[in-house]
């Protein structure tokens, strides 16, 4: 009988502990910067990639600073990294039962489950492309994702691996502006 009481002491710490995990996440409201890393089978999107930030990196400073304005007015900047973008999640955008929405000619259908977020997509194009994955709330201030789209590149079918992980910053989104909210004329 006594051989059998640490089984039962760690069944119960195990029990409390999926409480505590199973209380969903919120992530905060604010300035996130979302890294991710992608993968195919030719190697020509990293590729093109590399060759786009190493364009940005020689432009000089003003005409990096008036990219850097022009994304932030449509909800983008760069993060530190280049393979990262900062975006701004205004509480709503916390608040909301389902991830945004795609734009466009896509279709989106999103379930959460706990901290888990499946989500499937499907564009019209051009190019055409579709995928699904995996989100997963880590904290108030982390995420993960892993993310399998195809697409077409070429003319010929294209393969993707994303993973993510989003890492918020600031409450303070400075001059990025919320996804989907228009900049004001000047």
């Amino acid at each position: 009988m006594n051989g059998s009481r640490p089984l039962l002491c760690l069944a119960a710490l195990l029990a409390a502990a999926t409480q505590v995990h199973a209380q969903p996440v919120q992530l905060r409201p604010g300035l996130w910067e979302n890294t991710f890393t992608i993968k195919t089978a030719d190697g020509k999107a990293e590729a093109a990639m590399k060759e786009m930030q190493a364009q940005m990196a020689q432009l000089p400073p003003e005409q990096r600073k008036m990219m850097a304005d022009m994304m932030a007015r449509q909800g983008v900047g760069l993060g530190d990294k280049g393979n990262s973008v900062r975006i701004c999640m205004t509480q709503a955008d916390v608040e909301r039962s389902a991830p945004p929405a795609a734009e466009g000619d896509c279709s989106q259908k999103a379930t959460r489950s706990g901290n888990i977020w499946q989500i499937s997509f499907r564009c019209s194009g051009p190019p055409p492309s579709s995928g699904e994955g995996r989100l997963s709330l880590v904290t108030p201030t982390t995420y993960q994702g892993d993310f399998k789209i195809r697409t077409v590149e070429d003319g010929r079918p294209q393969d993707v691996q994303m993973t993510q992980k989003g890492q918020w910053l600031k409450a303070d989104c400075g001059a990025i502006r919320p996804v989907g909210q228009q900049a004001t004329p000047r």
